[in-house]
């Protein structure tokens, strides 16, 4: 088994709106190619792009698992008209009757993807091969599901927004509940204990690992801002991570 982050999750926010950033994640597994979100329209380029530079074609991907239907993690679906989609059950019966009230999910979903090979994810722990396996972990919202793939030499654990970032980790429940707040607290539990040895891949933040009691970084990132300016010249301001300093008087 190998993977590959192809976009990092990120929660930028701003006062005009949501930066939408999800990560998505590559998997080739005995034989075949997954891809565990799609993220969305604003980062459609970015992703045909990660594509090409892997030398992957979007028909080669024999599978897309979504961890839900929220726009940031699906819009870019219909890239992959020749691929299985893994969805929640309870995700694809939810799409049937939207409140208006939802501000997040893919509306007409189930009728957009007329055609497509849809695989609703019916049971708790759900195998695709023996190396992927797919969990229920609703709370979020009502079908969100979970990746675990792993063999010999690593176990990787894609969580979607059951936990987005290491401070929901850390808190023990996500930051956005659009469906129940007991059934979110009661996932990130689970989704806690299974991530002891793991490289754990949130919705939107860096890797991280567990190391005792310590959540450690896989990588520092850095984010670029830039702003069209009249004469022809960009302002630019980039945003990095670094480690903390003991001091900083």
């Amino acid at each position: 088994m190998r993977f590959k982050l192809m976009q990092q999750g990120s929660a930028l926010r701003t006062n005009i709106g949501s930066l939408g950033a999800s990560s998505v994640t590559f998997i080739e597994s005995e034989g075949k190619k997954f891809l565990v979100d799609t993220g969305h329209y604003g980062r459609r380029k970015g992703l045909l792009n990660y594509l090409f530079l892997s030398n992957i074609k979007v028909d080669d991907i024999d599978a897309v698992i979504l961890t839900h239907l929220h726009w940031d993690h699906a819009l870019n679906y219909d890239l992959f008209t020749s691929a299985e989609f893994f969805v929640g059950e309870e995700e694809l019966e939810y799409n049937e009757k939207i409140p208006v009230t939802d501000l997040y999910t893919v509306r007409h979903f189930n009728k957009l993807t007329e055609g497509y090979h849809i695989i609703a994810v019916k049971s708790e722990e759900f195998r695709i091969n023996n190396e992927i396996t797919l969990f229920k972990m609703p709370g979020h919202t009502p079908g969100h599901i979970i990746v675990v793939a792993k063999d010999k030499q690593q176990k990787i654990i894609i969580t979607g927004d059951a936990l987005p970032n290491a401070r929901a980790f850390s808190r023990g429940v996500p930051d956005i509940i659009t469906f129940n707040e007991r059934a979110a607290k009661d996932s990130a539990e689970k989704i806690k204990k299974m991530s002891e040895d793991s490289l754990v891949i949130p919705g939107h933040d860096t890797p991280f690992r567990i190391q005792g009691s310590s959540l450690v970084y896989e990588e520092s990132t850095e984010t670029e801002f830039i702003f069209r300016e009249d004469r022809e010249r960009d302002f630019v301001v980039k945003i990095s991570e670094t480690a903390s300093k003991n001091s900083y008087h």
